[in-house]
């Protein structure tokens, strides 16, 4: 691997709002560095697509990174992580932190997740309680991201077993419903990417790429940037554009 430059943003991509949820978790862990987030929102979700079609949506968002110059990507999606990740980190030619469910050898866990996640070797491997996917939830979430309590969880909740002792989110666009889960349920839920930061500090930290800055920014690139803006500032972080809590 080349020399990096340690003051290069880090990229994040996802194949729409859900990698957003993410990025604020990394923007928050390291206020120093700044971030490049791109979402495939004109091809969400990945979750039921082709592998053939995922390497291909890959490589155009890793395009749009690699084209601002970039120190590290963040996969910011369970199913490319699950399912492309060594494709990925080959292509990238910069040190690629993936975001996967955590593993489970409790059989009264229950993990949610897209049709590609639940099919994969990881989870298969990885994860001995109940997997329930779904082919249509993060589509949902995409095309109702401000008017979210609209989404109907009954088909999915209805599933889930009474012995359940937690519940895991296996796609980032869930996060966006945990509360709402949490009480349709009366369960403990957590989303599936709160390792991603760790696996980036220890990242950035055996390639000494840590950002001699102050303080990070975030970009947002592709052609769905101003709407990835809105939602990250609106939507997740309560705020205006230019940082004004509402």
């Amino acid at each position: 691997m080349k020399k990096i430059d340690k003051n290069l943003p880090i990229g994040v991509f996802d194949s729409g709002f859900g990698g957003l949820c993410v990025l604020k978790e990394l923007t928050e862990f390291f206020p120093s560095e700044s971030f490049i987030y791109f979402g495939d929102n004109q091809n969400a979700p990945y979750g039921n697509k082709s592998k053939k079609e995922l390497k291909r949506l890959s490589i155009n968002a890793l395009n749009h990174l690699k084209a601002k110059g970039v120190k590290a990507v963040v996969i910011a999606c369970n199913t490319l992580s699950t399912n492309l990740y060594k494709y990925i980190k080959e292509k990238a030619r910069v040190p690629v932190i993936k975001t996967l469910p955590p593993k489970s050898k409790d059989k009264r866990d229950c993990l949610i997740c897209t049709v590609n996640t639940a099919n994969s070797k990881y989870v298969k491997r990885h994860f001995k309680g109940i997997v329930l996917s779904s082919e249509s939830l993060a589509k949902n979430i995409e095309e109702n991201v401000f008017s979210l309590d609209g989404i109907d969880l009954s088909y999915l909740t209805s599933q889930i077993p009474l012995t359940t002792k937690r519940i895991i989110l296996g796609c980032t666009h869930y996060h966006y419903l945990l509360d709402r889960i949490k009480k349709l349920t009366n369960l403990l839920v957590i989303d599936g990417y709160c390792g991603v930061k760790f696996t980036l500090y220890k990242k950035l930290k055996k390639h000494k790429l840590f950002s001699l800055q102050k303080n990070g920014n975030v970009t947002f690139v592709g052609e769905s940037s101003q709407l990835n803006s809105k939602v990250y500032y609106s939507v997740l972080c309560k705020k205006d554009e230019s940082g004004q809590e509402f």
